[in-house]
């Protein structure tokens, strides 16, 4: 089993095109991430083609966003299955769990880098809120850019959530401001109103980051923990969070 010293930290693009190649049985891919908060590109999943489902099943963490003077970490992004739509290993024909990818190392490689620095100040929690329960709208949590983002968005006025309730209610879809809506983007947000997921519009690469303005990933410290799936056309998000959850794979 690989260690936390044998880890690169800074494996963070995937490319499903290769993937869907490799696999082509599947009609689901889980993928596992360890989200750095303090690389301004984030997690890349390259080649999502238009009609494919990304969502998030789960994210969990908690970062700070007011640290300054550390080394960048990239990140890690590994597959972990791909899975028919009934649930079944397209690798190995039910056989087993495709990949193992040392998850346990990888977190313990990512704590260590960010271990220079405590998670004081600022502390947001993967939904972005912060530790007296409240809601941020420029800073802290996620967001998940889809191809027609064309690359990253960061907080600024035309882009942070609108300041009008979502403190309380959570990042709910009709706290986005245009810029988001028409990016086809989302903050996920596991709340009534709020979005998991979304269907690629364009081809091109998605981008999942730490919530923040562009100049400010710098004095981040923390990691988020986030496991998605990707879809084929035909399978929604749903139907592929119960596939990969009948072969428990994200429990290996």
């Amino acid at each position: 089993m690989a260690s936390s010293s044998d880890i690169d930290l800074n494996d963070n693009i995937i490319d499903l095109s290769r993937l869907w190649e490799q696999y082509p049985k599947a009609d689901v891919l889980a993928i596992w991430m360890g989200l750095s908060t303090n690389n301004d590109k984030g997690i890349i999943l390259d080649n999502m083609e238009a009609g494919y489902t990304l969502r998030v099943i789960y994210g969990g963490g908690s970062a700070a966003f007011s640290k300054t003077n550390l080394s960048w970490v990239g990140g890690v992004v590994k597959i972990v299955g791909a899975v028919t739509k009934a649930g079944i290993d397209a690798a190995t024909d039910g056989e087993g769990i495709i990949v193992n990818p040392s998850i346990d190392a990888i977190s313990d490689g990512l704590n260590s880098a960010f271990s220079g620095a405590s998670i004081e100040g600022k502390v947001r929690n993967f939904w972005g809120q912060s530790d007296g329960g409240k809601y941020e709208i420029d800073e802290g949590g996620v967001i998940v850019c889809m191809p027609s983002a064309y690359g990253t968005i960061y907080s600024n006025d035309d882009t942070h959530l609108k300041d009008d309730g979502v403190h309380e209610d959570g990042r709910i879809q009709k706290y986005y401001k245009p810029a988001i809506v028409d990016a086809n983007s989302f903050f996920p947000c596991n709340r009534p109103g709020g979005l998991m997921e979304q269907t690629a519009k364009r081809s091109g690469a998605a981008c999942i980051l730490a919530w923040d303005k562009e100049s400010a990933f710098g004095d981040n410290v923390g990691w988020y923990e986030i496991k998605v799936v990707v879809s084929r056309p035909g399978v929604t998000g749903e139907e592929a969070e119960n596939a990969v959850s009948n072969t428990h794979i994200f429990n290996n």
